[in-house]
């Protein structure tokens, strides 16, 4: 089975990294914009959205790997100048290859600064059409959740387009209710969706296949590029059946970022 991942940052990642993955089955992924630097302006943000377009998608196509982008501010890396940044944005969105806002969130729901700049890109989602991923913090995620919540909820946005990431169980049954896609992200500090814990049982009772991606959120960190085919793998031999694989792994994300796959 192919594998679409939905999150990951490919810049800070090997092209031996990217090699692996493909011989692995995943072939397509979504390298999102993020803190790779000091973001200290919009000139920073600029170079790092036109290196993901051009360079690194130049890098995973020699490797076999079909990449899309999106582009966003990172709430732990907003510049000084940051509503210029978000001037530039839309024009940029309508790039071939570019499918999504992000990414994006809060990290401190009490901060207005990032309240703005994150309601300024759901804003912007939603005039543009185009999903936005919209992530939430290892620390007080509940409280930034619902922070987050209220913004979507301001913004009146269509909710196929929101993609909230790093959910827990209990979290991503708010976010379905609600209409949203619910992401997971196979980074270490999220016990919660670590292979030996996303079992069957917490897939089908906790969580919603519907309305589920699942994802490396590949980066600097030593994450493993082979974890998404571990992972179903894993569920493979666990009795997952294959449509819902099918399903969680190619199809949803497709459909979340309206990419016709075939």
């Amino acid at each position: 089975m192919h594998i679409f991942d939905t999150h990951l940052h490919v810049d800070v990642r090997s092209y031996n990294d990217l090699e692996a993955m493909v011989l692995a089955n995943v072939r397509w992924a979504v390298a999102l914009s993020h803190d790779v630097f000091k973001m200290s302006s919009k000139e920073v943000y600029l170079d790092h959205y036109d290196r993901l377009l051009r360079l690194e998608r130049e890098r995973a196509e020699k490797a076999g790997l079909k990449l899309f982008v999106g582009f966003g501010v990172h709430p732990g890396a907003i510049p000084h100048d940051v509503f210029e940044l978000l001037d530039y944005i839309p024009e940029l969105l309508s790039q071939d290859g570019v499918v999504a806002v992000g990414e994006t969130g809060l990290i401190d729901p009490n901060d207005k600064l990032q309240r703005e700049v994150l309601k300024a890109q759901v804003e912007m989602a939603r005039d543009c059409g185009k999903p936005i991923l919209i992530s939430t913090p290892y620390d007080h995620k509940k409280r930034v959740f619902n922070r987050v919540m209220k913004i979507l909820e301001e913004t009146d946005i269509p909710p196929q387009l929101v993609l909230i990431d790093h959910l827990d169980p209990n979290l991503s049954k708010e976010a379905v209710d609600a209409g949203y896609w619910t992401g997971v992200s196979l980074w270490p500090p999220y016990p919660f969706v670590q292979p030996e814990n996303l079992t069957p049982a917490l897939l089908f009772e906790e969580y919603d296949p519907d309305h589920l991606v699942i994802s490396s959120d590949l980066s600097s960190f030593s994450n493993d590029p082979l974890v998404l085919p571990k992972l179903v793998l894993y569920m493979e031999r666990k009795g997952v059946p294959p449509a819902v694989l099918e399903k969680i792994f190619r199809l949803n994300p497709a459909k979340l970022y309206k990419l016709n796959l075939a």
